[in-house]
């Protein structure tokens, strides 16, 4: 039976910089264990992949930690879930097989608009693999 972990979290530089930046801060003072979750979350690369590997997780669908881009003034929305998206796509072309993406949305827009937003980016991120 394969393992596959849904909804884990990771952290854009977009993310960080925008309506992350505070969140990130706060945990990533909080001492050790605060500055390893920070490293866990801003890692898309081969250390999640090894972290996996030791866990025995074959997949991880992977989607942008909280406050999402919803959390953002609509004027920015769109930009910060392009690159987000983008981010992520990134890590799925490396590691096809280990990640697949759970992609952010921008929320104030009209429905046809987000999904446009979104097919911008690329679609392999955004396609659940068996």
């Amino acid at each position: 039976m394969r393992l596959i972990t849904v909804e884990e979290h990771f952290a854009s530089p977009g993310f960080r910089a925008g309506p992350g930046r505070e969140f990130m801060g706060r945990l990533g003072n909080s001492g050790a264990r605060g500055a390893r979750i920070v490293e866990q979350l801003t890692d898309v690369g081969s250390n999640r992949i090894a972290e996996m590997d030791a866990a025995g997780i074959e997949m991880q669908v992977v989607s942008l930690n909280a406050p999402g881009v919803e959390q953002a003034d609509p004027d920015v929305q769109i930009s910060l879930a392009q690159e987000a998206n983008d981010f992520i796509a990134e890590a799925v072309k490396k590691y096809p097989k280990q990640l697949a993406g759970s992609l952010p949305c921008p929320s104030p827009l009209p429905r046809r608009r987000r999904m446009s937003s979104i097919a911008a980016s690329d679609a392999k991120a955004s396609k659940m693999r068996s």
